[in-house]
């Protein structure tokens, strides 16, 4: 006997019963897509142009596709939200199908964010995915996080019919934060879209952003770091230590990579980050010696944050699935730590 016939909250979602429900294409108006590229004409939704993807590595090219970071924000007053998501679902023996092929539904009045629910799929031979949740009929704007760790070929958003529909809020900061890293920074191993730690910050700072985290392919090429210094962003988290192959690679990449992406951005914010995961004094020093530079040659704008310090000593184990990847906790330490960081430069630059 299944565990979901002994007890009904562990049953996952798989069908939409309402007979009323009117089916809209998140590619068309009025909902707004956040964090991927050029989402309403690609055929596939990607976060970097896929001619750049395609370049860089062979990771790169595959995990663009990865929904990683991507946001739907909308409007409603629909008394029930329902999903149909089309795509082939990823099993990760280390990583929950939540998190790594679920969607996170959240309010955002007013940049107050509450939980609405987890969309759980189940069937991993599956290739469409539907799910629904009730609500309380109230007019609502409205975020919904996309899988950090699975393509979407297409995806809808049901609501009953006659209710209001309309563009959802702008975040305080619009302006996107860019984050470019290894499978940390693309979510592995939260266990929902909205625990990595990338989405902590953006509830917390009500700040939209873009996630370039490519699992074990966040190598610094400098091809990526061009594409991404023409990116506009108002801060940009530097936390690929994890994937440089060697000690040297990290030395060979990681100044020319902060140099690319401030020749672009002058005064923009720029936070550097070391691996959560391990400490190693020889890598730590290669990225302190990047910061040391940048504020030798007068850069006031630029942040140092030791990766190993921000998940700390207590309870050390327990932020981590399998000794590399955090989970929930771990993800809220590092979204803490670098949050303060952006919090502090967000704010002063916006008295300005």
């Amino acid at each position: 006997m299944g565990i979901e016939k002994i007890d009904k909250n562990f049953k996952t979602d798989g069908c939409v019963t309402k007979e009323d429900v009117v089916w809209m294409d998140v590619r068309e108006a009025p909902f707004d897509i956040y964090g991927l590229y050029d989402a309403k004409n690609q055929p596939r939704f990607c976060r970097i142009a896929p001619e750049i993807g395609d370049q860089v590595n062979d990771g790169v090219a595959v995990l663009n596709y990865h929904t990683s970071g991507g946001r739907i924000k909308f409007k409603t007053n629909s008394p029930y939200i329902a999903l149909r998501a089309e795509f082939k679902i990823k099993y990760m023996s280390h990583m929950p199908l939540s998190g790594s092929s679920g969607f996170d539904l959240y309010t955002c009045n007013d940049g107050d964010y509450r939980f609405v629910r987890a969309f759980r799929p189940g069937d991993i031979k599956a290739t469409r995915f539907e799910s629904e949740r009730d609500l309380d009929g109230k007019l609502n704007d409205f975020v919904l996080s996309l899988p950090l760790y699975n393509t979407l070929d297409k995806l809808y958003i049901g609501i009953k019919k006659g209710s209001v529909i309309e563009k959802g809020r702008d975040y305080t900061f619009n302006t996107p934060i860019g984050y470019y890293g290894s499978s940390i920074t693309q979510g592995a191993c939260a266990s929902r879209p909205s625990t990595a730690y990338q989405a902590f910050i953006s509830r917390r700072l009500d700040a939209n952003f873009i996630n370039f985290g490519f699992s074990g392919s966040g190598k610094g090429e400098p091809l990526i770091a061009e594409y991404i210094a023409k990116q506009d962003m108002c801060a940009f988290v530097l936390d690929y230590d994890h994937n440089a192959p060697s000690t040297q690679h990290l030395r060979d990449t990681h100044l020319p990579f902060y140099k690319t992406i401030r020749a672009a951005h002058p005064d923009m914010p720029i936070i550097m980050v070391s691996a959560p995961n391990y400490y190693s004094k020889e890598r730590i020093e290669v990225i302190k010696d990047t910061y040391n530079y940048a504020v030798a040659h007068g850069d006031k704008n630029v942040s140092f944050l030791c990766g190993y310090d921000i998940i700390g000593d207590d309870c050390r184990d327990a932020c981590f699935v399998d000794g590399l990847h955090p989970n929930d906790l771990g993800f809220y330490r590092m979204a803490k730590a670098i949050g303060d960081e952006l919090e502090v430069y967000l704010y002063k630059n916006a008295k300005k």
